[in-house]
């Protein structure tokens, strides 16, 4: 079986991440492929790291890296 992984950059995204892995996964999901959904924290400042963390325990497709500052 296929596998996706979509690699996302997020800098200060807080209000974004939620509607962007909304229509993602919709996408995703209508794939005859395995996917995986990648966030790359750049150091936000915002509480981008907590949504992705709520995002990563309500569903295993979703990882993320957190970056200490943006680089």
């Amino acid at each position: 079986m296929k596998t996706i992984e979509l690699i996302v950059p997020c800098y200060n995204e807080e209000e974004m991440v939620p509607i962007f892995y909304k229509e993602a996964k919709k996408v995703l999901e209508a794939m005859e492929a395995d996917y995986e959904i990648l966030f790359i924290n750049d150091g936000s400042k915002d509480g981008t790291l907590e949504v992705l963390r709520k995002l990563n325990k309500e569903d295993r497709h979703v990882r993320y890296l957190s970056f200490s500052r943006n680089f």
